[in-house]
């Protein structure tokens, strides 16, 4: 969590504080879609292309990016499930 957007957000109060906890919830997950997106054309793209010193595909490395955006969509999807369930320590 960062930590300005923390204190903004326990600054709120009801209603408000549980909109603004979901938009930046849908914020993540949106930008965690882009990361896999374009991390999937980007390790596509890249797959001819062989690292310097160890000759694997670059393709391998580059994978990061999608495994990450998957991944932490994942977790934010838990995170969402979690809060709007109330188990969220708020």
């Amino acid at each position: 969590a960062h930590v300005a957007i923390d204190a903004i957000i326990r600054s709120l109060k009801g209603n408000v504080r549980f909109g603004v906890t979901i938009i930046v919830y849908i914020f993540s997950l949106a930008f965690f879609a882009m990361l896999l997106v374009v991390g999937i054309q980007f390790t596509m793209y890249n797959m001819g292309q062989l690292s310097p010193a160890m000759r694997l595909p670059m393709s391998m490395i580059y994978a990061a990016l999608p495994v990450g955006g998957f991944l932490s969509r994942l977790f934010t999807t838990g995170e969402i499930i979690k809060y709007v369930k109330g188990g969220a320590t708020q």
